[in-house]
């Protein structure tokens, strides 16, 4: 689910984790994005998705937020129309 350049919700069911359904569905909302004219691509990513969001291009920028007892570190991502 993405709003306005920004990755609210990418989540994938245990299962089918490292199968590619994540890197398809991130694949898809940066275009989306991209198509709907904005070209950078921000969310905030827990501990367990850091990894999965530096091996897809993002970078982390600025502090780790907390919310809800949980952290959040921001990332951001250039994305362009047709990759």
């Amino acid at each position: 689910m993405a709003a306005s350049g920004e990755v609210l919700l990418c989540y994938v069911l245990p299962e089918v984790r490292f199968r590619g359904a994540g890197k398809a569905m991130l694949q898809a909302i940066e275009l989306w994005t991209a198509a709907s004219g904005t070209f950078e691509l921000k969310l905030e990513s827990t501990r367990t998705a850091l990894a999965f969001y530096r091996h897809n291009g993002f970078q982390s920028y600025g502090p780790v937020v907390t919310f809800a007892g949980m952290d959040g570190q921001p990332m951001a991502k250039r994305v362009m129309a047709h990759e």
